[in-house]
Parts: C-alpha cells; sequence; structure tokens
C-alpha cells in the first residue's frame, strides 16, 4: 500500500497492475488482503483528495477493482458508506460512473473463475 501513496497518478494503473493479481490469489487470507488493500486505498483517497487527478485515477482503479473482482466488489459494496463520495466526486468533475451501474450478477461466475 505504500506504493500506492507514493506514487503519481499516471503511475498508478502500473501499481494495480500488480496488486490485482496479489487481491486476487485465492486462499485463505484473500478477505484480509482485501480488507486491508481496499481500507489503505480509502485512507489514501481521503488523504490526497484535494489533488484532482491522482484523485481520479485512484477512484478509477478502486472502480475497475469493482468490475472485475467479486470478492473487491463484496468489500465495497458492504463498505459503501466509507467511499460513497466518489461518485459525486466523479460526477462534479465530469467523469463517468457507469461501471458501478453495470449488471454484474451474470458475470459473478465468470469473475470468480478469473480470480481462480
Amino acid at each position: 500500500c505504500k506504493e500506492i501513496n507514493d506514487v503519481e497518478h499516471n503511475q498508478l494503473p502500473s501499481v494495480f497492475e500488480v496488486v490485482t493479481p496479489f487481491i486476487s490469489l485465492d486462499d485463505s487470507l484473500k478477505e484480509d488482503r482485501v480488507n486491508t488493500i481496499m481500507i489503505r486505498c480509502i485512507q489514501i483517497l481521503d488523504k490526497f483528495k484535494k489533488y484532482p487527478k491522482y484523485t481520479k485515477a485512484l477512484i478509477s482503479s478502486i472502480y475497475n477493482l469493482y468490475a472485475n473482482n467479486v470478492t473487491c466488489r463484496t468489500w465495497l459494496q458492504d463498505n459503501h458508506q466509507r467511499w460513497r463520495w466518489t461518485e459525486s466526486w466523479m460526477t462534479s468533475h465530469g467523469h463517468s460512473t457507469a461501471i458501478l451501474h453495470r449488471d454484474y450478477s451474470k458475470t459473478n461466475s465468470a469473475s470468480a473463475a478469473e480470480e481462480a
């Protein structure tokens, strides 16, 4: 999580290329990893939300986790109050939040298979 905190906005996608497979490992620590990383991402968002490029890049990375990782999506749904402000932030800055409103019920099985 230190890397997420220390990189520039344009480096976040590269960090999440490493983070995503790490949190997708299917073992007994998966939920702990997701919980730790998601909490830290939300804390970092709160810390840096005065920087629009960084905030947009980190929110986009979190939204991509929401779309592509069932465990992250479940965590984010269960902890919506921690990050609900991001949707209005994205909208007010002219960015799409459509990824949050897709029907993932049809893809849960496929996503779960991808995570394995």
